[in-house]
């Protein structure tokens, strides 16, 4: 079916996932993703793994009902994915920024598939022992205690929110310490700092809004808090509660 509820740019929302999926041709169609070595080939190839991963949403999207909520969902979505691969390339001086960024893109546009049609769990593939045992203990919790979710959701919400928030102070210095001695420190850390915090409020605004459409869209509170918790301990993750060595 045919996406008609529209941005406030009065964009339909199919055209807005397509709009993010660009297409160079010519010699980049020629790199072999399989054996890429260098930087350039990395990042070509992460880019193209992020763009079949949006045409994937873009069809999941053009299936479901028309519906606001689900446009501001993924409309906000779309800006947190902006954001932070702006704060992933702004937060770092190594060459592999374009990559990192455009890996991070395709692993969230993965998710966003899965969160569509109706799975709110990530892997947590790349993260650290603590962020995995916290969602470990969520899962178990859950499993054991069918009668009392609620408490299973509050206690580990705020596990992983405590998580999220120790991260967020970190990366702030990390701005500091990866700019101390270039060339332009001050204005670096600025930057970093500045597209840090544009992050986590657009991360908060597409928490916020897919969470408002799972409660209109399956009217399921235990999933509703599902996703709050998965959706929290993942930007721990990506804010680089990882274990070293596992990027």
């Amino acid at each position: 079916m045919k996406i008609i509820f529209k941005s406030s740019l009065g964009i339909t929302l199919a055209a807005l996932i397509a709009l993010s999926t660009p297409s160079q041709a010519n010699e980049d169609d020629e790199i072999d993703c399989e054996n890429a070595e260098t930087t350039y080939e990395i990042s070509v190839c992460a880019a193209k793994e992020a763009d079949l991963k949006k045409a994937e949403v873009n069809k999941i999207i053009a299936s479901l009902p028309d519906s606001a909520v689900l446009s501001k969902a993924v409309i906000s979505w779309q800006k947190y994915i902006s954001d932070m691969k702006t704060y992933k390339i702004d937060s770092s001086d190594g060459s592999m920024r374009s990559a990192d960024a455009s890996s991070f893109e395709s692993y969230e546009t993965a998710y966003m598939a899965q969160a569509l049609k109706g799975i709110y769990e990530y892997t947590f593939e790349f993260a650290s022992d603590e962020a995995k045992a916290i969602a470990n203990e969520y899962r178990q919790c859950l499993d054991k205690n069918a009668s009392a979710k609620a408490q299973c959701h509050t206690k580990y919400f705020k596990k992983a929110d405590k998580l999220l928030n120790s991260r967020y102070k970190t990366a702030k210095t990390e701005c500091a310490d990866t700019f101390e001695y270039s060339d332009d420190s001050e204005n670096d850390i600025k930057k970093c700092l500045s597209s840090l915090k544009k992050a986590e409020i657009s991360w908060i605004g597409y928490r916020d809004a897919f969470a408002k459409y799972i409660e209109t869209s399956d009217r399921n509170e235990d999933n509703v808090e599902i996703f709050k918790f998965n959706a929290t301990l993942e930007q721990a993750v990506n804010l680089g509660e990882v274990e070293e060595g596992s990027m």
